[in-house]
């Protein structure tokens, strides 16, 4: 008895030190540790099995083999050499009756995509005599799928020749499911930062191309065909600007302005602006809350998430149908498998329809950028995206339950607030359009949007100084026009010094100088909020002639009030 206690505990000790060099071969680097539990544990149950099984050892030992197997977690059978069942473990029972398993084919459970790896993998066993792991979907009766990882063990018999195999199993569903979900988190996030950065390319472009077209329009030979051919380039501006905030906002890289908000009252004010969105062949239900459902959060992007979910409800209806609109609390006290979504209490809109749903393979896809089951032209595939970097940048979640035939749920998770909502009405407008005579040291390094923002000011009065670098800026502000610069004008990502630190150099030097930033940019940690304040605004691109001018004389505006 001591003997087979000692053997396996030997055995344990020697896996658990050795397994994660032993299964690095087919395993990822942050899965050693667990394999390593993993061969311990396997190695131990193989040994009570082997113990049940000789025939030399006492009826102590056997009995307590048998009370040890009876009570382990672990899933533990043993097969002939042709992979027959001889003994199973009560703990089959979490897969399978036990005792219906008894003299069946072990491969017969095991899903077919799965099954010749897998009798490969015992054939190799029983020839070498070396265990290996496998890992594959196991069959319920009820027709569903587990994730099994095994470790078979040979036992010779006394001639010396393999006798039986011991295969020790555990279930790793829920550790297939968190591997999954971290493979798509890091997906979606590598996404993101490449949507961010093409955007912010894209924005310069933008800006220039509407800037040419303002040109063209305010030009003296502006006339039929030219005008109209100038306002079509702005038209598609405008679109190619909506396709870029889309981007940035399935980045989270948008620039919100959160505010306590009774959702309840949002959902409660879209409600006309969906029914003409969806058609009258669907009906729309709004339920809400009895009491306020408060959430941080920027109402017109929340707006926006309603509105592009409603769409994609309206797509998987095209014979009609329902769309409900539900606002209530909840609350998450444990950690639900299959979901992201971490304990806690959330303010929750759900958007239900009665479409065509989903099948699994388009679920998993359903939040990617220009990912679209419509046809050529029907869609950008934006709409959904957008609506997940939206709710993200929130610090809320967004989930869906979808089946196909069945319609789909989009349900979204926002922090539930302690405090009490703000009233929604926004006030305050722009200021006049107004012509400058000022002195502008403008600072961009893209040469054609530095050409065409020169340009814009030079035609409304200012005097402009330019500069495509940190060190050209500085050796105008501080030599050749120092104390005469009334604004300047930078870009906050520039090479060397970013625009905040440079606007605070040249202030230096040119006391009470007003600061206007420009960035196509929005991520928090290259716009640093400290800096931007109504007197030092931040002007989006892509942006437009008149955003710009009425940022600069704002900005002026508030110099002069200071003196």
């Amino acid at each position: 008895m001591k003997k087979t206690l000692l053997a396996a505990a030997a055995a344990a000790l020697f896996l658990a030190i050795a397994s994660p060099l032993f299964f690095s071969y087919g395993s990822r680097p942050h899965h050693a540790a667990e394999l390593a539990a993993l061969a311990a544990s396997l190695t131990v149950s193989a040994a009570l099995a082997w113990a049940l099984l000789a025939r030399k050892r006492s009826d102590t030992e056997r009995e307590f083999a048998a009370m040890a197997l009876a009570n382990a977690s672990d899933l533990v059978a043993v097969v002939d050499l042709e992979g027959r069942r001889i003994y199973n473990s009560p703990s089959y029972a979490l897969l399978n009756d036990p005792s219906k398993l008894k003299g069946t084919d072990s491969f017969n459970e095991i899903h077919p995509e799965d099954r010749e790896k897998v009798r490969e993998i015992f054939r190799r066993t029983v020839e070498t005599g070396k265990g290996e792991r496998a890992e594959y979907r196991f069959m319920l009766q009820d027709g569903s799928v587990r994730y099994i990882e095994s470790l078979g063990n040979v036992i010779n018999g006394d001639d010396g020749k393999p006798y039986r195999v011991v295969i020790v199993s555990r279930d790793v569903t829920e550790r297939k499911t968190l591997e999954s979900q971290l493979r798509q988190a890091q997906k979606m996030e590598a996404m993101g930062h490449l949507a961010g950065g093409v955007a912010h390319d894209f924005n310069n472009i933008i800006t220039s191309l509407a800037a040419y077209a303002d040109f063209i329009a305010r030009s003296p030979a502006a006339a039929g065909q030219i005008s109209e051919d100038a306002a079509e380039i702005k038209k598609v501006c405008e679109r190619a600007a909506g396709l870029s905030r889309q981007l940035l906002a399935f980045s989270r890289k948008q620039r919100l302005s959160p505010k306590v908000m009774d959702l309840n009252g949002i959902a409660g004010g879209v409600q006309k602006m969906l029914s003409r969105l969806i058609g009258a062949n669907i009906d729309l239900v709004i339920e809400r809350h009895t009491s306020p459902v408060p959430a941080l959060v920027d109402p017109g992007q929340i707006e926006q998430v309603l509105m592009n979910l409603a769409v994609n409800a309206r797509d998987a209806m095209p014979s009609g149908g329902k769309l409900r609109v539900k606002v209530f609390p909840c609350e998450y006290t444990d950690y639900l498998l299959g979901s992201d979504i971490l304990p806690g209490k959330y303010a929750v809109i759900s958007v239900s329809d009665t479409g065509t749903g989903m099948a699994p393979e388009v679920k998993t896809r359903i939040f990617e950028p220009f990912f679209t089951t419509k046809s050529p032209g029907a869609g950008t595939g934006l709409g959904l995206s957008t609506a997940y970097g939206i709710v993200r940048q929130s610090g809320g979640y967004i989930s869906v339950d979808s089946e196909p035939g069945k319609g789909s749920v989009f349900s979204v998770y926002l922090p539930l607030s302690e405090r009490d909502p703000e009233n929604a009405a926004t006030s305050g407008s722009l200021p006049a359009l107004r012509r400058g005579t000022e002195t502008v040291l403008l600072v961009e390094d893209d040469p054609v949007l530095r050409s065409v923002t020169r340009r814009t000011l030079k035609e409304n009065g200012y005097r402009v100084l330019e500069a495509a670098t940190d060190s050209e800026a500085l050796l105008i502000a501080e030599e050749r026009e120092k104390g005469k610069i009334d604004l300047i004008l930078a870009d906050i990502v520039l090479p060397g010094m970013n625009g905040f630190d440079l606007a605070e150099r040249v202030a230096a030097s040119n006391k009470g100088i007003a600061k206007v930033y420009m960035s196509g940019y929005t991520d928090p940690e290259v716009i640093k909020a400290e800096f931007i304040t109504p007197e030092t605004p931040l002007i989006q691109k892509p942006f437009t002639t008149d955003t710009l001018l009425f940022s600069l004389r704002g900005a002026l505006e508030a110099r002069k009030n200071r003196k």
